[in-house]
């Protein structure tokens, strides 16, 4: 089973290559980590974890970084004297998490899931403890550890209903790849079925609870409220409406809901915060269209 996922991914890594590096070559988002993805990682990360206790945790992009923020707090609080490993996917999760995962001791991007590299990885990195936050299986990597007898978690587990038709199509693989896993801390009992139903051992599968809500939310001083407002040029007073993290085709359905609530709240300002930012100007036209005025955070001159 293994071979056969091996051999399809190198298949795709050599007919892919060209386009990755033309990637490389023409779009800067894709050069951030391109080495470490081949498991060649920073000397200074790799002395940092030498002959150390490692906890190595996994969060794909943004959203899996700030859910599994209060977990790396946690795990700092109660072993003081293990280094801690974040790795991530894309270049905007990792950068969050060089800025929020404080308490991690090396952030690193996750290498290509080929066993080479894998290999590689985690003979440098040498975890004792494997968390992936959510649930992004990567054969080679999951079976790599299990062999090393390196207990593998999944934590704030969920499958939603696209991913599981798509895993459904390749249980085969799933199962065998699930029953190496130590144990699963979904979101959901509906997350617990389906993990279950790809082949997940019941007795290892428990319903927690989603640990984003473990983020404990502060007072916020009215002295930051002003210096925020004025940072991102807002005016001092009045309603602010924020829609965060929106993919294509959200936008249209904020700007008209805005629209609508600009009749109710004149005053009311608009902060419009794309999930990939390379998105941005294809957001600007469509403020543009709807005839609203817009400043980007990056050039506020910009859109007036």
């Amino acid at each position: 089973m293994f071979f056969a996922y091996n051999l399809i991914s190198t298949i795709g890594v050599i007919l892919g290559l060209p386009f990755f590096l033309i990637k490389l070559i023409t779009t800067p988002k894709y050069r951030p980590g391109a080495a470490q993805r081949l498991g060649f990682y920073p000397k200074e990360a790799i002395e940092k974890l030498r002959g150390e206790k490692v906890l190595w945790i996994h969060a794909v992009s943004v959203g899996e970084v700030i859910a599994a923020l209060p977990l790396i707090r946690e795990l700092r609080r109660r072993y003081p004297d293990r280094k801690i490993v974040v790795t991530t996917v894309t270049a905007t999760g990792n950068r969050i998490a060089h800025s929020q995962a404080k308490e991690a001791d090396v952030v690193l991007f996750f290498p290509f899931d080929l066993k080479p590299v894998v290999d590689k990885t985690i003979r440098l990195i040498h975890p004792s403890l494997f968390i992936l936050i959510e649930t992004e299986i990567w054969p080679n990597c999951i079976h790599a550890l299990f062999r090393k007898k390196i207990p593998t978690l999944i934590v704030n587990g969920r499958i939603s209903h696209g991913s599981f038709s798509g895993y459904r199509r390749v249980r085969f693989l799933m199962k065998r790849v699930l029953t190496e896993i130590t144990a699963f801390s979904m979101q959901t009992g509906e997350d617990a079925r389906r993990i279950i139903s790809l082949g997940a051992p019941p007795d290892r599968v428990c319903n927690a609870g989603n640990i984003k809500f473990d983020i404990s939310a502060r007072p916020f001083p009215s002295e930051e409220q002003q210096k925020m407002r004025h940072d991102f040029l807002l005016p001092r007073k009045g309603p602010i409406l924020i829609a965060g993290s929106t993919h294509r085709g959200e936008e249209e359905i904020i700007i008209n809901i805005y629209r609508e609530l600009r009749k109710i709240h004149p005053d009311l300002l608009l902060i419009l915060a794309p999930r990939h930012p390379d998105r941005c100007n294809e957001v600007e036209g469509l403020l543009r269209q709807a005839g609203f005025p817009w400043q980007k955070r990056s050039r506020p001159e910009e859109g007036k």
